[in-house]
């Protein structure tokens, strides 16, 4: 409570807020931002609030935004805000070519996020919401609207079940407490059939050509009892993460290149971190982003890493760090 009191002064002396969402938004992100405008809205007349997502957005919340019309811009406003909030981003690193812009602005931060925050973002933020036990953002953003007890209209009772349906994979990491949430977002008119249909995308060629190209790379390692599949492709990589799992590896690591960046993307199986205890984005990502000065977060089982580097000493690092927490 103490946190969204903060939230409402930090509100009451803003007239212009920008909201982030981190680079290539995903539905989550772009839902999350968009309820949380309108809770801005409802919770202050005559603000103006943008949503701004740089790099654009995945193809996933593509779709969301031609079902349900979203503006955001890419441009940078944050010279231009009295308050700024990052949308389902841990790390201003995830802003991609907007991050120069926000390091040396005295402008109050707020944080609405379920990853894990980095330390030297805490030191810089005014206010941070945070409940790493949710599934998705959009649940952090439902609470908030009943703890200011205001019931979403029925546009943004949709928008919140989208950014649930995807963050939870069709609901196989929803808690019951999400359930329940969700039963009462249909209750105020959201459609399960509809965001079900916009998160169901058949597969286009571009994706099962790097699926593909991957297992060919395939390298697997052994961590005791447990099987880690590594590979490399510039495209995809979260995708060919989820299908290592789901052919049978307990950890899986893919890694590309964009332009001279490399992009990693971990993840693994329940039963690996429910046994291990491991959390791939505050044991894994997170300490070797910082040791390549480069960005890193996510979930127990879903993490990223970007930075600069080589691709095949950075899944050697990931698989020695696994390796360390095991032992």
């Amino acid at each position: 409570m103490y946190r969204l009191r903060l939230f409402e002064k930090l509100l009451k002396k803003s007239k212009k807020i920008v909201i982030y969402c981190h680079q290539n938004a995903d539905p989550d992100a772009i839902c999350s931002a968009y309820a949380i405008k309108f809770l801005i809205k409802n919770l202050k007349k005559g603000v103006i609030v943008k949503i701004i997502t740089p790099g654009g957005m995945n193809a996933l919340a593509k779709r969301v935004v031609d079902f349900i019309p979203i503006e955001s811009i890419t441009e940078i406003l944050s010279n231009k805000a009295d308050l700024i909030i990052l949308a389902d981003t841990n790390n201003i690193r995830q802003l991609g070519n907007h991050y120069e812009s926000l390091t040396n602005l005295k402008i109050p931060l707020v944080i609405i996020d379920h990853h894990t925050t980095h330390l030297d973002l805490k030191k810089s933020t005014s206010c941070i919401i945070i409940n790493e036990k949710v599934s998705s953002t959009c649940e952090i953003v439902y609470e908030m609207y009943k703890r200011y007890k205001l019931k979403p209209s029925k546009k943004i009772a949709n928008v919140i079940l989208i950014g649930i349906v995807y963050d939870t994979r069709h609901f196989i990491l929803a808690s019951s407490k999400c359930l329940i949430n969700v039963a009462e977002l249909i209750h105020f008119g959201a459609s399960i059939e509809d965001a079900i249909s916009i998160m169901r995308v058949p597969l286009d060629k571009p994706e099962i050509i790097a699926r593909l190209k991957a297992l060919q790379r395939l390298v697997i390692s052994r961590a005791d009892n447990w099987i880690i599949a590594a590979s490399e492709v510039n495209s995809y990589q979260a995708s060919v993460a989820r299908i290592l799992n789901y052919i049978g590896a307990h950890v899986s690591i893919v890694g590309g290149r964009n332009n001279d960046r490399f992009i990693m993307s971990l993840r693994c199986k329940e039963n690996f971190h429910k046994k291990t205890g491991i959390h791939l984005g505050k044991d894994i990502a997170i300490p070797i982003a910082e040791r390549l000065n480069g960005s890193g977060g996510g979930h127990a089982m879903a993490a990223g890493i970007n930075g600069i580097g080589d691709i095949d000493d950075i899944i050697e690092k990931c698989i020695d760090k696994i390796r360390e927490k095991l032992s």
